[in-house]
């Protein structure tokens, strides 16, 4: 029997049964502690791994950008993500939703958006960036701390996807 404030869950298995339970939540529910969501991609062969950066796909596997807001970047390396899809050899973490530490060229006001540089790393978008779709990311703030829950942070700074 369920008391005041659990949480009450019917769940259905494949045999067509009703599985029911309670959860005590004591008042809250939680899940990472992270700051976004991943899904892994493949890496193109002889390409480096490095989070913070953007990579594209040109159709072999990920690889860092070839020009300044490039249409095929796809996204930025995560290594802070709560939660991760597709984890599988010789690919990386791209964040599809969430905050995330990431290589910017500077620091701007918080909420500019950004597109890649031909290195990898993010600066402002211009007005014709925006026009054509080619943002991705806003910007919150520089990173004070050397490191965020033991990683590294490495100079860089808190932006969010897009």
């Amino acid at each position: 029997m369920c008391e005041s404030g659990d949480l009450y869950i019917d769940t259905i298995n494949p045999t067509g049964g009703i599985t029911s339970g309670c959860i005590r939540s004591h008042g809250k529910i939680y899940n990472a502690v992270w700051n976004d969501f991943a899904d892994h991609w493949h890496l193109a062969p002889n390409e480096k791994h490095i989070p913070g950066l953007c990579y594209c796909d040109y159709g072999s596997g990920l690889e860092l950008p070839r020009r300044k807001s490039d249409p095929s970047c796809i996204g930025i390396c995560s290594d802070t993500f709560g939660i991760s899809v597709g984890d599988k050899p010789n690919t990386i973490p791209i964040g599809v939703a969430g905050f995330l530490l990431a290589y910017v060229d500077k620091q701007y006001k918080s909420g500019t958006l950004l597109i890649n540089n031909k290195d990898g790393s993010l600066t402002k978008a211009r007005w014709w960036d925006i026009l054509l779709k080619r943002v991705v990311a806003k910007y919150i703030r520089k990173e004070q701390e050397e490191t965020f829950n033991s990683i590294p942070v490495n100079g860089r700074h808190w932006v969010k996807i897009i």
